[in-house]
């Protein structure tokens, strides 16, 4: 596998399907995660030569069934007019996006009214999904005024800090939280969807083994119960996803 972060270390787990071993391909630099023996890393490919074998750049040579490229995406909108087109790569705050939803560059093209959802790299997922639709629809009401009905070089200058946040934090995770924690303050939401916590634990699972850090459970911020149940079956030799599987923690 060719791979970039997160759906790098996934493919090399396609062990646990039957695979007897997997060699991942980096672009920078070897992942530190605890993996199993069968699993290599290599710098990046070179090419594949005439027999069909992969050539690295450390000049490493082997045949390999397939290859799996998990290099991340470019977001592309051949739809969109030129002036209304955001154009970046997989980022944590992508620029011309103020409050990270509403489009504004310079010229004030679309006067505001263009919005962009689910264009960050992400770690929040879903979460920050909910709270940039939050956004749009308290925008569209008109119930952010006070936010959105101010001039154009505040909300450059908004985003140029959020842009100078991102870079001088280094650590796109708790950048994120605090950018999420931000549209929550915009319209009003109170629930706590600070999850560093939990993020950080579930970091440190995945570099102690990534064949166990599913095994685990995690502390909710909503659910007074405390931690989610462990599973009975560890993972690496679960192969029932069902939804029943789930639910009676089968």
């Amino acid at each position: 596998a060719v791979v970039s972060t997160q759906s790098g270390h996934y493919a090399g787990q396609c062990l646990k399907l039957g695979a007897k071993s997997a060699t991942l391909s980096y672009r920078s630099k070897p992942m530190a995660y605890k993996m199993p023996d069968t699993v290599a890393q290599r710098p990046a490919i070179d090419r594949i030569d005439e027999d069909g074998n992969v050539v690295f750049t450390d000049g490493h040579i082997q045949k390999f069934d397939a290859i799996t490229l998990c290099t991340g995406y470019l977001t592309k909108f051949p739809f969109m007019p030129g002036n209304l087109t955001l154009r970046c790569g997989n980022i944590v705050y992508p620029p011309n996006l103020y409050r990270g939803v509403q489009f504004v560059d310079k010229e004030g093209s679309g006067q505001g009214r263009v919005l962009y959802l689910g264009m960050y790299d992400q770690w929040y997922t879903f979460t920050l999904f909910k709270m940039q639709a939050w956004w749009a629809v308290a925008m569209t009401k008109g119930l952010l005024k006070e936010i959105v009905d101010v001039p154009l070089k505040d909300k450059l200058a908004d985003i140029a800090k959020w842009e100078k946040k991102a870079e001088d934090m280094n650590d796109d995770c708790l950048f994120q939280r605090d950018f999420l924690l931000a549209l929550c303050e915009d319209v009003g939401c109170h629930d706590n969807l600070d999850t560093d916590k939990q993020f950080r634990e579930w970091f440190e699972l995945k570099y102690t083994d990534l064949r166990t850090y599913r095994d685990h459970g995690h502390e909710s911020n909503f659910d007074k119960l405390g931690r989610a149940p462990v599973p009975n079956t560890k993972w690496w030799v679960n192969y029932n996803d069902s939804l029943e599987a789930f639910v009676d923690n089968i």
